[in-house]
Formats: structure tokens, sequence, C-alpha cells
């Protein structure tokens, strides 16, 4: 209903229609996303909008949290902001039961599979015709988007606290928690960011993701979706991250080898001391109010 009534806003603003051939151009084949992919039997190029879920939980009042589901075009127009997120499902922690996402799924995944097949479904999500004379069976076998534009699900952007209970993924705090790789807390240094890192040698294929046998609705419903699709946000794979561990790093670096104090302890009281000038010297607002010298440390490296 969108793309008829505001084809402009919702195709370029929303989808970057006129970027999709050169950026399915510029994909590598070899990227697991394309393992067996049904859109490989389209003129992909031309027709498939890639599209991306956001999931996560966030606090709405003291005692409860919601969860929630989004969909953005992974081309969208970055001065799009928030209005680039088309929200498709939120639901309360505290009015959540077992089946209450996996009904959710259901119909999401369903909805999927029309966008891919670029055409409304003449069934429901449970496999039953629309009744005869109303507005679904009218509109079965028609197209969905314009000019026989389809989406196609690309990726999956959560945290593990969301992959976990919803699509059955490890806990962070468990042995396994990669579904990625065969890596596990008993080979450290697993959060070894190195090219030459042990961890990159154990890396799944796209042949062995698409193997890996899932019970989750998304995995199951002829979308092409599989585990090389979900993906990380910037802020848990960064800042709570890579770069956390690279700043703690480089400041360890500084106090406990360049600096030729015998004292680390002292060491690191002189660049503490540092980073809080610094940071008035550049007008921060916000700034780290505790740091001790044991959070620098991880025995690993040592």
């Amino acid at each position: 209903s969108l793309a008829a009534g505001y084809p402009a806003v919702v195709l370029e603003d929303f989808f970057g229609i006129s970027k999709v051939e050169a950026w399915w151009e510029s994909q590598s084949h070899r990227n697991p996303k394309f393992w067996q992919h049904p859109m490989l039997d389209m003129n992909y190029h031309q027709m498939c909008i890639p599209v991306m879920l956001h999931g996560d939980a966030a606090e709405f009042q003291d005692r409860d949290s919601l969860n929630t589901m989004s969909l953005k075009g992974v081309l969208m127009n970055q001065d799009g902001g928030q209005g680039g997120h088309l929200a498709l499902a939120s639901v309360p922690k505290s009015c959540t039961t077992p089946g209450t996402w996996e009904l959710v799924w259901r119909w999401l995944a369903w909805s999927f599979k029309a966008l891919l097949s670029g055409m409304h479904p003449a069934i429901d999500p449970f496999g039953v015709k629309w009744p005869r004379g109303s507005k679904r069976a009218a509109l079965a076998g028609s197209n969905i988007l314009p000019n026989g534009l389809r989406c196609v699900l690309w990726s999956f952007c959560g945290d593990l606290a969301f992959y976990s209970p919803d699509l059955g993924q490890p806990y962070h705090n468990s042995n396994e928690f990669c579904w990625r790789c065969m890596q596990d807390r008993s080979l450290t240094p697993w959060n070894d960011f190195r090219p030459r890192a042990a961890w990159r040698a154990t890396v799944l294929s796209g042949a062995e993701l698409a193997d890996t046998a899932q019970r989750h609705t998304l995995f199951n419903s002829g979308l092409g979706f599989g585990l090389a699709m979900l993906m990380f946000d910037s802020m848990h794979v960064l800042d709570l991250g890579v770069t956390l561990y690279t700043l703690g790093s480089v400041l360890y670096e500084i106090t406990c080898r360049d600096m030729a104090e015998p004292n680390k302890q002292e060491c690191f009281n002189i660049l503490w001391v540092r980073m809080q000038e610094i940071s008035r010297e550049l007008g921060q607002e916000q700034f780290i109010t505790r740091l001790t010298l044991r959070q620098l440390k991880d025995p690993a490296f040592d």
C-alpha cells in the first residue's frame, strides 16, 4: 500500500531502488548468503530489493521491556533516519508466552515469502485459501510492488540476547557461543582479532552454515534465509566488542610496555589523569568515570 500510494518515497528513500543493480553487481558470490538462494533463479540484479530485519528489546517502563521487530531497506537513503524503519511487531516481555513469537514469526515468514515471489499469496500462513469474494482473494496472484519488483530478506541485525531465546541460537555465556565457527571458550584467546587468530581456521563455509539444521520458522520457509544472514549491530560488535578490546589493548601497551616506570600502577595513574585532562580539553560532556589497571589486563595476552 505504501509503495502504491507513495512510490517515490518508498521505492527510492526506503529501498534505494536506483542503487539495486549496481549493489548486486558489487556482491561476491563467495558470500555464504548466496548459497543455494532461490533468488539466483530470478533476474535478481534488477528485480530484488535487499531488506533487513532488526530485532531488539528496550525498556518502556520501569519493570518491563518491549521486544520489537522492524524492517528497512539495506540501500535506504541515509537521510531517512528512524522514518526508514517499518514496524512489524512489538510485544511486551511480560505479555509473552512460549508460543507468542512463534505465531508472529509464522505470519512474518509468510509475508517475506510473498515479497520474494513478488505476488500476493492465495493462502494464509496456515495454508487456508482466502474466502471467495474477499479482498485478499481478489489480490491473489497480483504484484505486491510495481513493475514486478521483489524484496529479498538479506540480513537480520540483533544481539545475542535477542538471537538466543527468539531464534534458538547459543547464549553468550555458553561454551560454544558462536554459530559461525567451531571456536569455544576452551580455545583461548577467542577474542583475538588478529589476521592469524586461531579461531579464523574454524569458520564454517557457506555449505556448512546452510546444512546446519535450524528449527526456527525463518530458516524453513523457502526464503533462502540461513545462519550467514544473522548479523550483529555495531554497538555490540564495536562499542562493546572489537573497539572495546582494541582501546583496552592500546591503554595496556602504553601502561605496561611503553612507560619505563617499573610501578605499573603508578604508570596507570599518570595515564588516567592525562585521559581526564584530554577529555576536558575536548569539551566532552560524558566520560568514563571509573577505570582500573585490572580492567586492562587480559591474562590470555600476557
